[in-house]
């Protein structure tokens, strides 16, 4: 078991803490090492270097910039998942709603490009909400649509839906696909779905094939994945990180706090009104998304009002670099 004293915890952007917004951004580690995320206001890209300092932005129209991930066939451009919802605090942070939307947008601005909502009759008694997006390297785009119809789809790269996965091939329904990463830990790779609602992870071959499922009586929110080395991490979102192995082996990388969680979280409640809870360090409160960096740093968000970014760098580098 690891615990987070294994690693040196730092906060990378410290402008967003006083926002009113409700944060729920993903993040990703571009390949010239610097990390993204979106702003507590949802839709602007936010770019800073691995550790912190200044910030650059880029505005993407978008409602809330959820899922992130760069594109492996085209490494300058992003694929943004917007479930079109958002709470406003302005409305005492009922939701404002508009269309979600998939979006692929050049790091520099200079192109853009958009998928549109399957036509699946799912969508006649639910909203397109996606959630995650991923490209598979091999010309393969996938969508989790984790708060709306509880779908996976495939597209090609032009847009065009291929096939749509439901959960039931593992005889079980998805129940809020969360979060995708592409697992390339070897020359098959596979798709994997963090089945949030029924706690599990779902491997599926590129062609749809149920490849396996990972159930676990730790794994009991999982949110986003990110490949590390030899393991996949992922984010439980009641405060914890955990690691899968080769061969399946569950590990504790940060343990989910033994707290009492009030009706509030991930927020607090003061004379009636929602607020950024106290956090402290060494402490996760409500881990969202995930990225690693090359030097085996796990990057994270946090859901909560004014968001929070963190670098988690393994504190052995750390040691080996002072040396």
């Amino acid at each position: 078991m690891t615990s987070i004293s294994a690693y040196i915890w730092q906060l990378l952007w410290e402008e967003g803490t006083c926002s009113q917004e409700w944060s729920h951004s993903g993040i990703a580690v571009l390949p010239d090492g610097r990390v993204v995320f979106s702003a507590p206001e949802g839709g602007d890209l936010v770019f800073v270097s691995p550790d912190g300092g200044s910030s650059t932005t880029l505005t993407t129209g978008l409602l809330e910039i959820h899922g992130i991930s760069v594109d492996p066939e085209s490494p300058r451009s992003l694929w943004l998942a917007d479930p079109g919802e958002k709470p406003r605090p302005e409305r005492d942070y009922a939701a404002e709603r508009r269309q979600g939307r998939v979006l692929n947008v050049a790091i520099d601005a200079s192109s853009s490009f958009e998928f549109t909502q399957p036509d699946r009759d799912e969508y006649r008694s639910a909203p397109w909400r996606p959630t995650s997006v991923v490209g598979d390297g091999q010309g393969g785009v996938w969508v989790a649509d984790g708060y709306g119809a509880s779908l996976v789809h495939k597209f090609d790269r032009a847009g065009r839906l291929l096939f749509t996965l439901t959960g039931a091939e593992t005889g079980q329904q998805f129940d809020c696909p969360h979060g995708l990463v592409l697992d390339d830990r070897s020359s098959v790779h596979r798709l994997v779905v963090a089945d949030r609602g029924n706690r599990r992870l779902v491997f599926y071959r590129l062609d749809g094939n149920v490849d396996r499922i990972v159930n676990d009586p730790l794994i009991t929110s999982p949110s986003c994945l990110a490949v590390l080395g030899d393991k996949i991490v992922f984010t439980e979102l009641r405060g914890g990180i955990l690691a899968l192995g080769r061969n399946d082996t569950l590990s504790v990388v940060v343990e989910v706090p033994d707290v009492v969680r009030g009706p509030a979280w991930p927020n607090a409640l003061r004379e009636n009104h929602l607020v950024r809870p106290d956090l402290s360090d060494q402490y996760l409160n409500s881990p969202h998304g995930v990225a690693v960096g090359t030097d085996g740093s796990i990057f994270l968000t946090e859901w909560m009002i004014g968001g929070r970014q963190i670098r988690l760098k393994p504190a052995v580098l750390a040691d080996s670099l002072a040396r």
